[in-house]
C-alpha cells in the first residue's frame, strides 16, 4: 500500500475498503482533495463523483486531476437533485454535527440505487461515543438498518459499511 499524501486518515480508508467489493457508480461526499476517490476507482469503481463546498483542495494533487472516471464539483449534498443514484456512496470525516443528522440520513438514502452500499467514516469521539444522546452511527440505523463496522481497532478513523435493504 503506497501512501499518497493523504496520511493516517486516508490510510484509515484504504484499510477498511481493501476488502470490499467496490462497483459501479460512486459519491464521495465532502471529498476535499479527492484522494478518497482515487481509493474508490482503485478498488473497483466505474466512476466517481466527489462533491464538497469547499473547493479550495481540488487542485492538489496531480494523479487525482488525472484519473478519468473521477470528477469533482462544488455541490452541497442538501441540494443535489436527486435524479441521479449511486451504486456507493462515502462520507470520511463526518462533519454534519447532529441537527443535521436525519435530513442526512434523508439524502444519502433517497440518492443510493436499490442495495447501494453507504460508508461512513467518524473520527470525533463525540461522535460515536457521546455523553448524552444517542451516537451517529446509532441514529443513521433507521435509515441503513444492516450495519457493520468494517474498519479494525486502533485505525485513525471508525468506518462502518451500512445498506437500506
Amino acid at each position: 500500500r503506497k501512501k499518497r499524501g493523504g496520511g493516517v486518515m486516508e490510510d484509515s480508508v484504504i484499510a477498511a475498503l481493501s476488502n470490499e467489493q467496490i462497483k459501479g457508480k460512486c459519491l464521495d461526499i465532502g471529498t476535499r482533495d479527492g484522494l478518497n476517490c482515487l481509493t474508490l476507482v482503485n478498488y473497483g469503481a466505474e466512476s466517481v463523483l466527489g462533491i464538497d463546498t469547499d473547493t479550495s483542495q481540488f487542485e492538489k494533487y496531480q494523479v487525482v486531476k488525472a484519473e478519468k472516471k473521477i470528477k469533482l464539483i462544488e455541490q452541497d449534498l442538501f441540494t443535489m437533485d436527486g435524479t441521479e443514484k449511486f451504486d456507493v456512496i462515502t462520507c470520511f470525516l463526518w462533519n454534519f454535527g447532529f441537527p443535521r443528522i436525519d435530513d442526512f440520513g434523508v439524502k444519502v438514502s433517497s440518492l443510493l440505487k436499490s442495495n447501494g452500499v453507504f460508508y461512513l467514516g467518524l473520527v470525533d469521539g463525540f461522535y460515536i461515543r457521546p455523553k448524552h444522546g444517542v451516537s451517529v452511527q446509532t441514529r443513521l440505523r433507521s435509515y441503513f438498518p444492516n450495519t457493520l463496522q468494517i474498519s479494525k481497532a486502533g485505525s485513525a478513523q471508525t468506518i462502518w459499511k451500512m445498506k437500506v435493504e
